[in-house]
């Protein structure tokens, strides 16, 4: 969606079929959390492909043993730098651009909250925003076919419990380093304003390639910071803020 307040809920009774190339790609970090995405996967539609990356060698033969799926998939062994970020970028930075459309998700801890469980309220927000079901995706993927000017669709905000305290600074610590990356993709900057936070939280979204086309121009691994990451202020965290930016200058 975009700063005009464009909003899309998707249909659950979507039947049409999909004449776009698609793709879901997966970025799994946590082990102990890796049984928990199965009821997900399950609603990818399986004229869709799936790309499922992870650093761990026991995740992706996890895996590989444990997910069934009737269209095509891949697994694979991604960079040890940059978690999601990183493994976008050095495995999959040349092929992005063979499909029309692509969801991008990731695994998440919930150690940096308060409360456990609003921490995994989050990480369950956006993934059941992203993928409803599977007539929910198929749905966002023709919501996407019928508006070629929508490049970027992202989970809402979120307002819930304490995190009204994030609500007014979405932006955390991350103005700076979101600024700095806008300019070296040479997006112009006077309209992001440090007093209106970002719609685009959490690194999670469904996407045109060709609307962030500047994120996949000459992005080296060795950027990304090492293990441990910190909990904000990364680059990591600016590539998430500056999409809706990125999307929106390319379509004007």
């Amino acid at each position: 969606v975009n700063q005009f307040g464009m909003t899309y809920v998707p249909s659950s009774s979507e039947c049409r079929k999909i004449t776009s190339k698609c793709v879901v790609i997966i970025y799994l970090f946590y082990e102990k959390q890796i049984h928990e995405y199965s009821e997900w996967l399950k609603r990818i539609p399986s004229d869709v492909d799936v790309f499922i990356l992870s650093q761990s060698k026991d995740i992706i033969d996890y895996m590989r043993k444990t997910y069934s799926f009737d269209g095509s998939i891949e697994f694979i062994e991604s960079s040890t730098k940059g978690r999601e970020w990183g493994a976008l970028f050095s495995c999959l930075e040349k092929r992005i651009f063979y499909y029309d459309i692509v969801c991008f998700l990731h695994d998440k801890l919930f150690h940096s909250f308060e409360f456990p469980s609003q921490g995994l309220s989050f990480r369950n927000m956006l993934w059941e925003n992203l993928l409803p079901s599977n007539n929910g995706v198929i749905s966002i993927i023709k919501y996407m076919e019928d508006n070629p000017y929508v490049g970027l669709m992202v989970p809402p905000v979120v307002k819930m419990g304490t995190y009204f305290k994030y609500f007014g600074n979405f932006w955390m610590n991350d103005f700076d380093n979101t600024i700095d990356l806008l300019s070296q993709l040479e997006v112009p900057v006077d309209s992001v304003k440090k007093d209106k936070p970002p719609i685009s939280i959490g690194g999670m979204f469904w996407f045109r390639p060709l609307s962030v086309k500047q994120l996949f121009s000459g992005n080296r691994v060795d950027v990304f910071p090492e293990e441990p990451m910190e909990l904000d202020g990364t680059i990591n965290h600016a590539y998430e803020r500056v999409l809706p930016f990125l999307a929106q200058h390319l379509l004007w």
